[in-house]
């Protein structure tokens, strides 16, 4: 059970939920419709679209790749060392392309959840950790994704697994990664515990949970039980 519990009031709510979501507003900008543009303005943003394509096509290219990786690994073809490699390098650029897409426009791919799920299966605590911690705002919109909603379940998955086999070899870690509002066992990585990181998703689904039929692993989501 998650220890050190606080309530919070949603009307004032602070902490790493409220700061995180703020963070990432900031980078958001206003829409204008193409057909207010200037002409110039017009021509700037089909170049934009143009780049953009070009570097969609080089992001669908690496996820490619290290699909291949993957299953190469689980073929038998390499180690564990070799494997854990490719899942952490994997994660660490997962989560930079994550932070410079304010409106995760890259969890529409399919390709791309596909990916994440086949690394969230090999994957450690603090990757599933940092991955949950850079989709905070965006929760409910990946929950009822068509394209990012079971790797969204994948990953609760994930941190559960992560969480159990830490109970079972480090009481003390476990018991840091449950206090609600503490740093968690990964203090240089600036992401907090997950009971932290689980209170946010529960408050960010809750506030929207009567508006869609996905929901469905909330309640399993807020048991104790899911977490040891």
């Amino acid at each position: 059970m998650m220890s050190g519990a606080r309530k919070r009031d949603r009307g004032d709510r602070g902490g790493p939920c409220r700061d995180h979501e703020d963070e990432q507003q900031q980078y958001q900008q206003p829409r204008v419709r193409y057909s207010e543009l200037a002409p110039e303005a017009k021509l700037q943003k089909r170049r934009q679209e143009r780049q953009e394509k070009k570097e969609m096509e080089r992001t669908l290219s690496y996820f490619k790749s290290v699909q291949r990786a993957l299953e190469e690994q689980a073929s038998g073809a390499g180690d564990a060392s070799t494997l854990a490699s490719i899942v952490d390098g994997f994660f660490v650029e997962l989560i930079k392309l994550l932070k410079a897409d304010s409106t995760l426009h890259l969890l529409r791919n399919g390709v791309v959840c596909r990916v994440i799920e086949s690394a969230l299966t090999n994957s450690l605590l603090l990757h599933s950790k940092s991955l949950l911690y850079v989709l905070l705002g965006h929760v409910f919109d990946t929950v009822t994704s068509p394209t990012a909603s079971y790797m969204m379940e994948t990953l609760i998955a994930s941190l559960a697994q992560a969480l159990s086999a830490l109970a079972d070899a480090e009481a003390d870690s476990f018991e840091s990664e449950m206090t609600d509002g503490g740093p968690g066992v990964h203090t240089g990585s600036g992401v907090p515990s997950a009971a932290t990181l689980v209170t946010c998703v529960v408050e960010e689904l809750s506030e929207r949970r009567g508006k869609s039929s996905y929901m469905t692993w909330l309640p399993a989501l807020c048991a104790p039980s899911c977490w040891c």
